[in-house]
């Protein structure tokens, strides 16, 4: 029950470990795992993505907009599991890129006018 109740990220990831001995060590394990996948989501979200040289801000826009990457073959921004509203709340993140110092109203990686929500 503990292990289809996860996000299908870290139940993927777990079927590449070798089988823990222990719920304990299964629990450990899954929180290890979602804690590496949220390490890398927010390097994801303030890592700048290069602008072409020959970009010429055709949309109007003088910088590209910076969102987090979705999962393959998602369009457009995921939306925040109620859990991770919770979580990013509980720890003072931003809602909408994650990071901590500010609130969505003024985050530093939403483009002003081009908020996706």
């Amino acid at each position: 029950a503990f292990i289809e109740a996860l996000n299908d990220r870290v139940k993927n990831q777990l079927a590449l470990c070798p089988e823990p001995k222990s719920l304990a060590e299964l629990i450990r394990l899954a929180m290890s795992i979602d804690k590496r996948h949220r390490e890398m989501r927010r390097v994801e979200l303030v890592t700048p993505l290069p602008v072409p040289e020959h970009y010429s801000g055709a949309r109007g826009r003088s910088t590209p907009e910076l969102l987090p990457k979705d999962e393959p073959m998602q369009m457009g921004r995921a939306k925040l599991t109620q859990e991770e509203k919770e979580h990013r709340r509980k720890m003072g993140l931003c809602l909408y890129c994650g990071i901590a110092g500010h609130v969505v109203n003024n985050c530093p990686s939403l483009v002003k006018g081009h908020a996706h929500r």
